[in-house]
């Protein structure tokens, strides 16, 4: 309950993991899966931690195709790339909320309104806002979030994943 509260959502939202990187991997794999028969087509930016390019490397040896946006230099995403990149097969976009290495802070809430207003899922890593700043998945459009508990004072080797109502079908993949 403390968890959901921290996101602005209902406990049974929640599912523990072992932490970001397995939570990113079974979310960017497991909706790929669900989605594949609405379309193959991924967009992504250049920036992202490896917890998330490595699937999509993984996800494009099986037939995905992953658009990886470049950003601004000052590191931001440019959002007009983004709305150009998706087409009628897009059926994710995969966005950190921060970016770990140099303190970038995205605008997620314009991603999640564009994402909700065209029917694409949308999975952002959380590790580095959650418990930072005000995070509230049910008014930002984010359809998965990920985070470690080790980034808000929790153990290491643990981590949750929010999956909104709208996926209640998302199988998460083993990765063991």
């Amino acid at each position: 309950q403390q968890i959901a509260s921290l996101i602005n959502t209902a406990k049974e939202s929640i599912v523990f993991t072992s932490g970001a990187t397995e939570s990113l991997n079974m979310a960017v794999k497991g909706t790929a899966e669900l989605l594949s028969n609405k379309g193959k087509h991924i967009v992504t930016v250049e920036t992202e931690h490896h917890a998330v390019l490595d699937p999509l490397l993984y996800l494009e040896k099986k037939g995905f195709e992953v658009t990886r946006l470049p950003v601004f230099p000052d590191g931001m995403i440019d959002l007009t790339l983004l709305q150009q990149s998706v087409r009628k097969d897009t059926i994710m976009v995969v966005a950190m909320w921060a970016n770990n290495e140099t303190g970038v802070m995205h605008d997620i809430n314009a991603v999640g309104a564009f994402c909700k207003e065209h029917g694409i899922t949308f999975i952002c890593d959380g590790t580095q806002a959650v418990g930072k700043i005000k995070v509230d998945v049910e008014s930002s459009g984010i359809d998965i979030l990920t985070f470690s508990s080790h980034k808000i004072y929790g153990p290491k080797g643990s981590g949750a994943l929010y999956i909104s109502n709208r996926l209640k079908n998302l199988k998460l993949p083993p990765l063991i």
